[in-house]
């Protein structure tokens, strides 16, 4: 795997990591927020209903109505009164799936909510208990409602940051790619050099010293060139007469026919 491919991943695994932790500490937050208000807004509804049952004298009838009334006001997602002497016990309570949330998204956030329990007195006899659930459908809405927002948020940030990272990652290392072409080209006998000179000082320390080794190395070479050919000259001719010598003479021949 090239150098660019795994800063790409391992930069790329760390901005998502990054982006779904700030998701996940925002959601919880939010939860526990949304849970807390639901909590309070419960206890401040059920003083009122129990309020509004003591009206009722008691009477069974005026009881049902009253607590039909309040369950269909939205509030509530469970009301049950129970008289003290067991006369009377009525319960209303919505078991409908939550609507616009799918089944998946309720089993992960699984919102448990404590019931509330609070007497219910005429005059100063206490007649009965109510208990009461606050609808958790409105923290369930909520909920799925901002997380749409986050992960739309999530999707698109990821691909800036990602777009980001593969302007920035080329950018950086190009100076790289020069270094490994100059490399390759002494390899093939080209002794050529990095004109581009990157301004990052450990990559202009490397590409100065590949410049100095790709000069040194064509001057060993040409030197070296050019002491073969003075030997090869020395030895072709004879040293009493300098005149070439005979199987030179015949391969000049040969070079000068072809």
């Amino acid at each position: 795997m090239s150098l660019y491919k795994q800063m790409a991943l391992t930069i790329s695994l760390l901005i998502i990591i990054l982006l779904i932790s700030v998701m996940g500490v925002n959601y919880y937050s939010a939860r526990k927020d949304m849970i807390q208000s639901l909590y309070e807004t419960t206890v401040n509804n059920i003083s009122t209903l129990a309020n509004k049952l003591s009206e009722t004298g008691g009477d069974p009838a005026e009881l049902n109505s009253m607590i039909d009334a309040e369950f269909d006001s939205g509030y509530f997602k469970m009301i049950e009164f129970q008289a003290n002497d067991g006369s009377f016990h009525y319960k209303q309570e919505d078991t409908d799936p939550v609507e616009g949330v799918p089944q998946w998204f309720i089993n992960f956030s699984q919102i448990k909510l404590d019931s509330i329990t609070t007497d219910v007195s005429v005059g100063w006899q206490i007649i009965g208990q109510v208990t009461v659930l606050g609808d958790d459908a409105v923290v369930y809405k909520a909920l799925y409602k901002m997380f749409v927002n986050m992960s739309t948020i999530f999707v698109i940030a990821l691909g800036v940051f990602l777009l980001a990272l593969n302007i920035l990652l080329r950018l950086v290392l190009q100076p790289l790619k020069h270094i490994e072409n100059l490399a390759h080209e002494i390899s093939r006998g080209n002794f050529a050099t990095i004109k581009q000179i990157p301004r990052t000082r450990e990559l202009k320390s490397v590409s100065l010293s590949m410049n100095d080794m790709s000069g040194k190395i064509k001057a060993i070479i040409n030197k070296l060139h050019n002491n073969l050919e003075k030997l090869t000259a020395e030895l072709s001719r004879d040293k009493l007469t300098g005149l070439e010598m005979e199987p030179s003479f015949r391969t000049d021949m040969k070079m000068m026919f072809i």
